[in-house]
């Protein structure tokens, strides 16, 4: 196992992520300050009506090009060629429903040309992500983040000077279709100069193929899609345009949290996988190691998050957000249950129980939508902010059942393990709220020294030569 290779790749990925995310964030609370709540509100649901149509356009296939190339890299262009047309005919199926459906729906003119754009950006999207889909499969991750963080500061840079000058939302979202399309040219130069030339045919049977071995890969996307984009446009439908952009403003704090989780996942993935071969019990320790610092992590997060709410929103976005502030304080909750939830999805990936996740998606794909429709006309924004934090509970709550009955662990997640991440978590709790009205040059560096005093234990010394013995030990096989 070449573990060089390995965590090159996987620190190009986080490092792609975490730059274009915090491009992505410093985009949107300017784009949210410049727009207004109502502004705000209309492009994300232009983004979160789209995505719910991208499912046509890839059923699951990026995934499959990348395990079969891993395999036979000699396929690149028959696989790359074929896509491109299928996807083609996709397409124009998606925007055909795209097109159709938004117009059924009675919105004005701006929210829909909004939408047009944004859904053929989309589209120019899902062409770009099959290279990098080959970039994966020959493990060239490099590629893929340089073209991420590339087409990020364009459409950042352009979208800042389209605002700048005083242009409005469908200016904005115009500047996508410019950095869509430069990241498609350059994607498919690098692909056929590196890696394959596409072999443009059409095999019928092929075709199928792709089809029925990528929708089980797909299915899960599909799920959680759903479950994480519906609530925005239920909202937009029943509530309106300003509440979405309430509620949007406030769920970019715990996407933007969730980027740790991510990251982590993506590190110990091809550890817990190998270790699952090799070794059950290193598999446990890498397992219950993680269960405890993402658990101290989270909450931390959770409670420093709920109790400044206010000032956080407030030096974000201004005064005109107001209303996110309890929205936040609820949804900063599902970050407890995303890591943790993360973590069990990832340990039944390797344990090769994929299709354990794909029914565990479904199942909250569908409870979120009814507790949407149950808690949104009431509750507008907080129903929707209750809705997906429950959501991500349950999430939690079948993955760690799961993990469970697939580890043969009577005590996955024992209170022995959590009760001191718990306690310290409830202290430093409490001490930062005595202390809220202090200055917050003083208070943050205050909150680091509780945070070190309160967890100092969960990361010692022996904690840390047991995870270099592990890397050394995988290194060698």
């Amino acid at each position: 196992m070449n573990v060089v290779r390995i965590i090159k790749n996987i620190s190009a990925l986080a490092l792609a992520e975490v730059i274009t995310r915090a491009l992505g964030l410093f985009f949107i609370i300017y784009l949210a300050r410049y727009l207004g709540e109502t502004g705000f509100g209309r492009y994300s649901f232009a983004f979160a009506f789209t995505s719910l149509f991208l499912i046509i356009v890839d059923p699951g296939v990026n995934t499959l090009v990348i395990r079969d190339l891993a395999r036979k890299k000699t396929s690149a262009g028959k696989y790359v060629g074929n896509i491109l047309l299928l996807r083609s005919v996709l397409s124009v199926i998606a925007l055909a429903l795209i097109a159709v459906v938004i117009n059924l729906m009675g919105y004005p003119s701006e929210t829909r040309l909004a939408v047009y754009i944004v859904g053929v950006y989309s589209i120019m999207t899902s062409f770009s992500q099959l290279t990098r889909s080959v970039f994966r499969a020959f493990e060239k991750m490099e590629y893929e983040a340089l073209l991420n963080i590339f087409e990020r500061l364009i459409f950042v840079s352009l979208g800042i000077a389209v605002l700048f000058l005083g242009y409005g939302l469908i200016e904005v979202v115009s500047v996508l279709l410019v950095a869509g399309a430069i990241n498609i040219l350059i994607s498919f130069l690098l692909t056929a100069r590196k890696f394959a030339t596409p072999k443009l045919e059409i095999d019928w049977s092929f075709w199928k193929y792709l089809v029925s071995e990528g929708l089980p890969f797909g299915m899960a996307f599909i799920f959680i899609t759903v479950y994480v984009k519906i609530d925005t446009v239920m909202l937009s439908a029943m509530k309106g345009d300003a509440t979405v952009g309430w509620y949007n403003a406030a769920y970019q704090i715990p996407f933007a949290v969730s980027l740790i989780s991510f990251a982590y996942m993506e590190s110990i993935f091809p550890l817990m996988s190998n270790f699952y071969k090799s070794s059950k019990d290193s598999f446990i320790f890498v397992y219950m190691k993680s269960c405890k610092y993402l658990l101290i992590i989270s909450l931390s997060i959770a409670i420093f998050t709920t109790i400044f709410a206010e000032d956080i929103i407030f030096l974000l976005y201004g005064a005109g957000f107001s209303q996110s502030v309890m929205s936040l304080r609820i949804l900063i909750w599902l970050t407890v249950f995303e890591f943790l939830g993360y973590l069990f999805y990832t340990v039944l990936a390797s344990v090769d129980r994929q299709n354990v996740n794909t029914f565990n998606t479904a199942i909250c794909a569908a409870f979120n939508v009814l507790l949407n429709l149950l808690l949104v006309p009431s509750l507008s924004y907080i129903g929707a902010s209750i809705a997906k934090v429950l959501t991500y509970f349950v999430y939690f709550s079948l993955n760690f059942y799961m993990v469970s009955r697939y580890l043969e662990l009577t005590n996955p997640l024992s209170v022995k393990q959590i009760i001191k991440p718990v306690t310290a978590s409830i202290l430093i709790g409490i001490t930062l709220y005595m202390l809220k009205d202090m200055n917050p040059l003083f208070l943050i560096p205050l909150a680091a020294l509780f945070y070190y005093i309160y967890q100092i234990e969960a990361f010692s010394k022996q904690e840390i030569e047991l995870w270099k013995n592990l890397f050394q030990r995988t290194d060698q096989q």
